[in-house]
């Protein structure tokens, strides 16, 4: 039997890919659930082999929330499958994974989306680690996106929220360009809605093995610099959730070094771009800002690092000495404190 036929044709598929969220992911569940929509959608949740008591969390979610009457459940080698619609809120349907390996370490390619998504017209985006705080989100982003067709993504305003000191914190979002997305990221994950179709195009031109070929860890990012290029962008300047910030996650290291490695990954991503694109005028201007956040930070959090500057000046075919000037001060104390009232 097609599972699909025993469900609403979901209009919007949420991805949640979680891990080691035993703390955080009722959160997420929650923020789905309380979505008011006058169209159906499902809810993926992926639990990525985690090693806490997630899973537990997740099948007491599934026992205690779902209408476990007319669940279905299937398990092969890789997972453990349950997909069932919410007790009260009709408009939602779950389907858990329970995956039996965790994919992330191996790199391996997660299909179990594709099926779901297949059926959705849009696709939005939060991680277990992060939450919906605004019942109408799917609403009024499926709203816009309906209402102006030149358009293929909709975001939103968010909360940051510092998990070790349990503050909330300013999170810069704002109004963004193709030019400017090619310099830095302002678009938050779990605030995203997008169409489909946009996704499709994007795994047909850039497949998965390109992206774990040349070892991208961020799979957002590139999708948004991609979805600029191809239609408009809408920033709705309402908070709708909750980003959080843990100490180390996949974007936030309390080894500075880490964080540099992951600025650099960063700027390739934006090289590959800039030449996809055909915008090749771009990237030594984003290399220069890319490296000038790295020794700004250093200064801030005072933390030495490693960085391959000879390599960086032939990559990016300086000529100026001055940033080689800025990495040989960096590395000692007399020329730190320069450094610090230039920045």
């Amino acid at each position: 039997m097609n599972q699909k036929q025993d469900i609403k044709q979901p209009l919007v598929a949420i991805r949640c890919m979680t891990y080691n969220h035993e703390k955080y992911i009722e959160d997420a569940l929650k923020g789905f659930v309380m979505q008011e929509t006058n169209f159906p959608f499902v809810a993926i949740v992926v639990d990525d082999a985690s090693t806490d008591k997630e899973p537990e969390v997740l099948w007491n979610f599934v026992n205690n929330e779902l209408d476990i009457t007319i669940a279905q459940k299937d398990e092969t080698e890789d997972y453990v499958r349950v997909v069932a619609p919410h007790k009260t809120n009709h408009n939602c349907t779950f389907v858990i994974l329970f995956l039996k390996y965790n994919h992330y370490c191996k790199k391996d390619k997660l299909p179990y989306f594709k099926e779901w998504q297949d059926s959705a017209k849009y696709i939005a985006m939060c991680e277990g680690d992060d939450y919906w705080t605004d019942p109408y989100k799917l609403q009024k982003q499926v709203d816009y996106l309906e209402s102006h067709p030149d358009c293929g993504l909709v975001y939103t305003k968010c909360k940051k929220y510092i998990q070790e000191k349990q503050i909330y914190e300013k999170m810069y979002v704002t109004k963004m360009t193709l030019d400017q997305l090619l310099f830095y990221n302002r678009i938050v994950t779990l605030t995203v809605c997008f169409k489909r179709e946009l996704y499709d195009l994007y795994r047909k031109e850039i497949p998965y093995d390109v992206t774990i070929q040349k070892g991208w860890r961020m799979g957002d990012y590139p999708l948004w610099i991609y979805i600029a290029s191809k239609t408009k962008l809408y920033f709705l300047p309402e908070y709708t959730g909750v980003y959080r910030v843990l100490i180390n996650s996949a974007s936030h290291f309390s080894d500075f070094q880490k964080q540099v490695d992951f600025t650099i990954e960063s700027l390739r991503i934006k090289t590959y771009f800039a030449k996809f694109l055909k915008l090749e005028h771009n990237i030594q201007n984003i290399a220069k800002r890319d490296f000038n956040e790295i020794i700004k930070e250093s200064l801030i959090h005072n933390k030495n690092f490693k960085f391959d500057i000879i390599g960086f000046y032939h990559e990016y075919k300086f000529k100026n000495p001055s940033f080689l000037i800025k990495f040989i001060l960096s590395k000692v104390k007399v020329g730190r404190n320069l450094l610090k009232k230039i920045y």
